[in-house]
């Protein structure tokens, strides 16, 4: 299992100007930046794009402007605010700026879920509770994480996911029964009208293809 660097030694590194840091953050962190920007937005090329404006952001900033604690809390402020910032834009214009190169292999929070199905999952869920689903799936965090992030007693977080996950499991369960209910009652429809199907074919002469298939 690959060893993840804690946040708060690639901060350190980018604090040095230590491009080192800036691919850590993108190759550990990625899907958990994603998540965040997802989380607020649920919109795959503005989440993406976030990241990366998030990412050349970090490649200049300043280095004192970089945490020395809450580092995850830091980090989702940093994501959501970039996010934010690309929505207003692209509803003032529709017209987001093109993200610079910064060199990294793409990657694709689709290799991982389908986001448009994730989405269409969650989507009867309160905006609260779709951000909490959103961060431990598609971010990956933990609910201690999710916790500081989003400044809520763990408990809460607990709760709101696991009564989210019983929900979704309702909603997913009552959409297979109906699903089965409809092909099983047009299996039996189709089963009762066979016979008359099949004396309606070889009623007609002309009927080669009906006849040798029904014969």
């Amino acid at each position: 299992m690959e060893e993840i660097t804690p946040l708060s030694e690639i901060f350190a590194k980018l604090r040095q100007k230590d491009k080192i840091g800036l691919e850590l953050l993108y190759n550990l962190y990625y899907n958990k930046m994603y998540g965040i920007a997802f989380s607020v937005v649920k919109n795959v090329s503005i989440a993406e794009d976030a990241v990366h404006n998030a990412m050349h952001k970090f490649l200049t900033m300043n280095s004192n402007l970089f945490p020395t604690s809450n580092e995850h809390s830091w980090l989702f402020s940093v994501i959501k605010n970039e996010t934010l910032m690309l929505l207003r834009k692209e509803k003032n214009n529709n017209d987001v700026e093109p993200i610079e190169d910064l060199g990294f292999d793409d990657k694709n929070i689709n290799d991982y879920i389908n986001i448009d199905e994730f989405y269409s999952i969650i989507k009867p869920l309160s905006a609260e509770r779709q951000q909490v689903v959103t961060l431990k799936i598609i971010g990956g965090y933990t609910h201690k994480e999710i916790s500081q992030i989003l400044e809520k007693p763990i408990g809460t977080v607990q709760w709101l996911y696991n009564s989210s996950m019983v929900k979704l499991r309702g909603i997913t369960s009552t959409l297979f029964s109906c699903i089965f209910a409809f092909f099983f009652a047009l299996g039996a429809l189709l089963y009762n009208a066979y016979p008359l199907l099949r004396t309606a074919r070889l009623r007609t002469p002309k009927n080669v293809i009906g006849h040798l298939l029904y014969a």
